[in-house]
């Protein structure tokens, strides 16, 4: 992905990354390529990482700076980060599973470290409570992947088999047309903006985008990523800038498009009543289709019962979650804490 300053509004909210059929994948790296300041929170569960991170975005808000809020994709009502755009500074939450560490330390990152604010002696005192509920946490989470990794490959067979009845010079000259639309830019630009998560409430998607007009693929088995990538494929070709959502389940798929010359959102899935729709049964051959329908149908059955088991066992996981903030808050300094927030604020403006 290029790194450029763009002439449309930046996201109010994007996700570190997803929980996918390969694990938590962050995209960290790729969100703060821009910043020359990142200052990375380390701490426990209840420890304040994300009250902190508010502190910063409404700091920014007050300032009327632009922001970008990093959400995170296990909660949504928590903070994994912030991007402070005009000052190229980022403030984001280093721990585990979106782990991140100072590459250059000093010149680029910092740490705090909110955990120096913790009564380590207390925490000692429940360590069997700790230990027990980080097992089971863990196993919540094991447990999901496998599911996500199962609904992955039933999707991906079914998707194959589909690209088997593709139509693919159709899809193609059909991508082509399509970005005849759009101006082609003489520094073109490639932007991830991760609008998509699976959390412990199901499939999340944000609303970052203000589109000027809409287009929704509407598929049957998954193959509606075939033509977000041939549409990107395309804008690639001809110097056309774009920004690119990953899927929640496979991050190498594309999800949505969005083109901002021209304010075009293009996204696989059921879509808003005024999209205008993208049928995928254009580009399919109906009797090589029909080959494995039965079996293609199967699959989407299939998909569908383990991403609901996964989503289970998400919740299960944040249930956890809530407990062990639980023991951690209540071993918690705020006020030593607080002390921490106001000096990076007043060190960041």
């Amino acid at each position: 992905m290029l790194e450029r300053t763009t002439s449309f509004p930046y996201p109010r909210s994007v996700f570190a990354g997803s929980n996918t059929a390969d694990g938590f994948v962050s995209q960290f790296d790729i969100l703060l390529r821009g910043c020359l300041r990142v200052y990375i929170l380390k701490g426990s569960p209840g420890s304040g990482k994300s009250t902190l991170l508010r502190a910063v975005a409404a700091r920014a808000r007050a300032e009327n700076e632009p922001y970008t809020e990093i959400l995170c994709s296990a909660d949504t009502d928590s903070l994994d980060g912030v991007i402070l755009h005009n000052r190229r500074t980022a403030v984001i939450d280093g721990t585990a599973p979106h782990a991140a560490e100072a590459v250059y330390p000093g010149a680029r990152e910092r740490i705090l470290n909110l955990g120096d604010c913790l009564d380590t002696h207390a925490l000692f005192e429940r360590r069997e409570e700790i230990i027990t509920l980080v097992s089971k946490k863990s196993r919540r989470y094991k447990n999901a992947y496998a599911l996500l990794g199962a609904a992955n490959t039933l999707r991906g067979a079914a998707i194959a088999n589909m690209t088997d009845a593709l139509r693919a010079e159709k899809m193609q000259a059909f991508a082509a047309r399509f970005c005849r639309r759009f101006p082609k830019d003489s520094t073109p630009f490639e932007l991830l903006w991760p609008r998509y998560a699976r959390t412990a409430d199901g499939e999340v998607e944000l609303d970052v985008f203000d589109p000027v007009e809409r287009y929704t693929v509407a598929d049957s088995f998954g193959e509606g990523f075939l033509l977000t990538e041939a549409l990107a494929q395309q804008a690639r070709a001809e110097g056309i800038s774009f920004v690119v959502s990953p899927d929640a389940l496979n991050a190498r798929k594309i999800r949505s498009l969005y083109f901002p010359a021209t304010g075009t959102f293009v996204a696989v899935g059921e879509g808003e009543a005024e999209s205008k729709r993208i049928n995928m049964k254009r580009f399919i051959d109906p009797e090589k289709e029909k080959e494995t329908r039965r079996l293609n149908r199967l699959f989407r059955k299939g998909c569908r019962l383990l991403l609901d088991d996964a989503t289970e066992a998400f919740a299960s996981a944040r249930t956890l979650h809530f407990e062990l903030e639980d023991i951690y808050v209540a071993a918690m300094d705020f006020r030593k804490a607080d002390r921490l927030r106001d000096m990076l604020i007043n060190e960041i403006f």
